[in-house]
């Protein structure tokens, strides 16, 4: 793929993105990126209650969608996009960065599907990490923009545990 745009309203995120990706094009609306019809492909690390909206516009648009976990806040934007990917036929797509991003995690999916390891049984994750509140954007502590902990941190780890015991249903 090709990085070609970046759409960020906030100078303090898009200025250390334009340093680490000079090639980016900053658009001054999302909707530019929408109407090219060359992209095939929009990611987004939104406000995590604005992804699932972000994610709605993006599939009407004919692109796929890879966002950032947590991919929804709510159960009713998941049902949208469940019904929105049916509609069009596009891809939503979550990055879940601690199976996906992680060398051991990623190593020990490998060694599972390999059956290594044997059939996984039990998963045991540590969690949650650091707080790191100076670090945080105010968003964070706000449930209805984040979600909650289980949204946010759980995520990951509901994520990795359905993927290591291949189970397609959480329930």
């Amino acid at each position: 793929g090709i990085l070609k745009y970046v759409y960020e309203s906030d100078p303090a995120l898009l200025d250390p993105f334009l340093e680490k990706f000079p090639e980016a094009q900053v658009v001054d609306s999302y909707d530019q990126i929408l109407d090219d019809p060359e992209v095939k492909l929009v990611t987004a690390a939104a406000i995590p209650n604005e992804r699932g909206p972000i994610g709605l516009r993006t599939l009407d648009a004919g692109k796929d969608y890879l966002t950032d976990k947590a991919p929804f806040t709510t159960l009713e934007q998941l049902a949208a996009a469940r019904a929105k990917v049916v509609e069009t036929g596009f891809k939503y797509m979550v990055c879940y960065s601690e199976r996906l991003l992680n060398e051991c995690t990623w190593r020990a999916g490998e060694l599972i599907a390999e059956g290594v390891l044997g059939r996984v049984l039990h998963v045991t994750i540590a969690g949650p990490h650091r707080l790191s509140k100076d670090q945080r954007p105010d968003w964070f502590f706000r449930k209805e923009q984040y979600g909650g902990i289980i949204t946010d941190i759980m995520s990951h780890q509901f994520e990795q545990f359905l993927c290591f015991t291949e189970e397609t249903d959480a329930t």
